[in-house]
């Protein structure tokens, strides 16, 4: 009697989780254009790395990438070359957690194949010694003896470390995994207590089989659960991008990973992996080379209250009023500023305007307005403005609303409201003008003046 095959396991599908920002990493990250999009000096972004290298292992079936809904446009362009080979798109609300995100993932694959298994990757996620990530996670995967565990990468806990920590129960395999013994949650600068033992915390990424992420997501969010069913039966699917209802996610999107994992922790495993894996999170992570050569901007401060910016070859000065002359610290000049004009700018009627940095769904311009100069009445219906003084004075109208600006002030301009500018002083006004949304051009415009005295003329004969 021939003894039946075993059956192959399905694939794990890869779920990318790109719909956050990088912290403390703005502007060059930001809900409308997380850092993973960016390609910077390398031909991929970490995007498309991860897709790469996911679609080229046999061993994972195509991954799902999950991105804000502001970033679909870029989302869209760094999967075209996969599309062919399954590679899908889910756009989430633009404030929706990663919990919320993997929990939409988990059922949007659910109608393909309920049985797979999910492996949930930040977009963030290195490989720390330089190795193939995507191979060591399908090793990791396939090491696992038992086809219903939960598997979790970990490092140990440090200072500062918040969130849930995991204390290591009985070790399997010759050590490389770890039951959970207990679950702590970590406050900000809390430090793991010696009588508990090592205490463990997540790298980012978690591998879990969809039926035991649903029980784990059943009994940590039922509410989450009926919505997210629901979101997803009323999508907007176009292509390969899923849009789901945001009218069912409104008060859902505030979920963490964590959520659900210490709502499953008794099948959790846990794989101590030190510096193998990481997650970036700041500037301090990423190499400037990488990112066209771009280094953080230096700001330097001193005092408190009513502050004064001060901007230099050095970098920006934040001080207080009184503690101005603590500038020459970092500046030659302390509180000079340039009489030309800066170099790259477009002249207009009321001053000049320069293009400091565009990318998906934002652009940055930098406004100098000469002494009286007005930016006259007008208004946008596709995206949001806000105003950031740098040096000078500003009175604002803003609908019927009158705002005095000084350097270090800003105000932010919702679609619709009409709006107008004036220079309240005897010097150059410099502000950054700050749009995000779906469409930043200039014809986004609605004038209440004669096109004449607009912002568009360009001053010339």
């Amino acid at each position: 009697m021939s003894v039946p095959p075993k059956p192959v396991p399905a694939q794990p599908v890869p779920v990318i989780l790109a719909s956050h920002p990088l912290k403390r990493f703005w502007p060059r990250s930001s809900p409308e254009r997380p850092w993973c999009f960016r390609r910077g000096t390398g031909a991929h972004s970490p995007v498309e790395r991860l897709i790469e290298a996911f679609c080229a292992d046999k061993r994972f079936a195509p991954p799902l990438l999950v991105c804000s809904e502001l970033a679909v446009r870029a989302a869209c362009e760094q999967t075209s070359t996969w599309r062919e080979r399954g590679v899908k798109v889910l756009a989430v609300p633009a404030d929706t957690r990663n919990g919320t995100a993997a929990a939409l993932a988990a059922l949007e694959l659910a109608a393909l194949n309920n049985r797979r298994g999910l492996l949930f990757v930040p977009a963030t996620m290195v490989a720390g010694d330089g190795s193939d990530l995507s191979a060591f996670l399908a090793e990791s995967i396939a090491s696992l003896e038992d086809p219903h565990a939960a598997l979790v990468q970990t490092r140990a806990a440090q200072p500062g470390d918040a969130g849930p920590a995991f204390a290591t129960g009985r070790s399997l395999s010759r050590g490389r995994f770890h039951t959970v013994g207990d679950i702590r949650i970590l406050g900000d600068g809390e430090s793991a207590p010696a009588e508990a033992g090592p205490l463990q915390v997540p790298v980012g990424s978690f591998y879990c089989p969809a039926p035991v992420f649903m029980d784990a997501l059943r009994d940590a969010a039922p509410v989450l659960l009926k919505s997210a069913v629901n979101a997803l039966q009323l999508a907007d699917r176009v292509g390969a991008v899923v849009h789901p209802h945001s009218g069912f996610l409104s008060l859902m999107t505030g979920y963490s990973a964590a959520d659900f994992l210490i709502a499953g922790r008794t099948r959790i495993l846990l794989q101590p992996v030190g510096g193998r894996l990481r997650s970036l999170n700041g500037w301090a992570d990423v190499d400037p080379s990488g990112d066209n050569g771009a280094s953080p901007l230096p700001i330097h401060a001193a005092g408190l209250g009513p502050c004064r910016v001060i901007q230099g070859s050095g970098g920006v000065f934040i001080a207080a009023k009184g503690y101005e002359a603590q500038a020459e610290h970092h500046f030659p000049a302390p509180g000079q500023t340039e009489t030309g004009r800066t170099p790259k700018l477009r002249t207009r009627n009321w001053g000049a305007e320069q293009l400091v940095e565009e990318d998906y769904g934002i652009k940055i311009m930098r406004l100098e307005v000469d002494p009286g100069g007005v930016l006259p009445p007008e208004c946008h219906f596709r995206r949001r403005e806000t105003w950031s003084v740098s040096s000078g004075q500003a009175i604002a109208k803003i609908d019927q609303r009158i705002v005095k600006l000084l350097p270090g002030d800003h105000v932010t301009l919702e679609p619709g409201m009409i709006h107008s500018l004036r220079n309240a002083a005897n010097e150059v006004l410099v502000l950054y003008e700050t749009r995000i949304g779906s469409y930043l051009e200039d014809d986004d415009r609605v004038r209440i003046q004669p096109p004449a005295a607009g912002r568009s003329s360009a001053a010339g004969p």
